[in-house]
């Protein structure tokens, strides 16, 4: 197999989804829509998905969040990267598929990659570069659930820091009030979300792994569970496009401020060719 030139769907019991080129574009459960359509084809968008991020999902590497002047380090050298990296406008290839499964490969091997945001933004580089590297992706639904790994192995020959995350984006009701968060023994509303994404670009939760999500008009809600990743932030691009997006992160990104990548705060580090896997849960109610 190679490019997914038409969506590919994946069934099991009564959750179904739909993989489409390289994004988890829907996912359902007794035939009620979870995910917001944003990356779909154009022929199978409904209204609400033109509404709001023109994506469903992106893998966010090796930055998550804005980066401060353009420019990423490790040692002596100097990387161009922007908002949530290069991994985002490189194409996966599919290895294989079954009915209830679907295996990605994503491999960069260095050199230019340009950079959509430059076209609306000149201050952005016209192009973005980073260190060789492989990353894999699967999503499989099992019993009640929609399990995605991503794999990421260094293929420089020096050490490679980076931080990354998924970005999925989420059905929410049309008033935050309607929207209810719950993570350890606290809550936090919809509308909450986005107050804080308007004024500073996103709700983070340091140190939060495992979120439940609520409609309190339906009763639906979507659970996301990971150990591997340590943190999650909130974004939603606001009250009209009835969407929340709920990202599990390695580390947050800075939002009160310049982040300067990868001369200070915390990240992950890859020897050469070593691995590392981070996997994510899915739970619809």
């Amino acid at each position: 197999m190679d490019k997914i030139e038409e969506p590919i769907t994946l069934e099991n019991g009564n959750l179904k989804a739909q993989v489409y080129k390289w994004q988890l574009v829907s996912f359902s459960k007794n035939g009620i829509e979870y995910m917001h359509g944003g990356g779909k084809p154009d022929y199978l968008k409904s209204d609400a998905d033109r509404v709001g991020w023109n994506n469903s999902e992106i893998f966010m590497f090796p930055v998550t969040g804005p980066v401060y002047d353009y420019k990423v380090q490790i040692g002596d050298r100097f990387f161009h990267q922007d908002q949530h990296g290069i991994a985002r406008y490189r194409a996966f290839r599919a290895l294989s598929h079954d009915k209830t499964s679907i295996f990605l490969v994503q491999e960069y091997h260095g050199g230019k990659v340009p950079n959509p945001k430059h076209e609306t933004n000149k201050k952005s580089p016209e192009d973005l570069v980073w260190l060789p590297y492989k990353l894999e992706k699967s999503i499989e639904l099992q019993g009640e659930s929609v399990n995605v790994m991503f794999g990421l192995t260094n293929n420089s020959d020096g050490v490679m820091l980076y931080r990354c995350g998924w970005h999925p984006d989420v059905i929410a009701p049309a008033s935050g009030k309607d929207g209810l968060f719950e993570y350890g023994r606290q809550t936090l509303s919809l509308e909450d979300v986005i107050d804080a994404s308007e004024e500073k670009g996103g709700f983070p939760l340091p140190g939060a792994n495992n979120i439940k999500f609520t409609d309190k008009v339906t009763g639906r809600s979507i659970e996301l569970l990971s150990e591997d990743f340590k943190n999650l932030n909130l974004w939603s691009p606001g009250t009209k496009s009835s969407q929340v997006c709920i990202e599990p992160v390695t580390q947050l990104p800075v939002l009160d401020g310049p982040q300067h990548y990868f001369t200070s705060g915390e990240f992950e580090q890859l020897e050469p060719s070593q691995k590392k896997t981070y996997s994510i849960t899915i739970k619809l109610g």
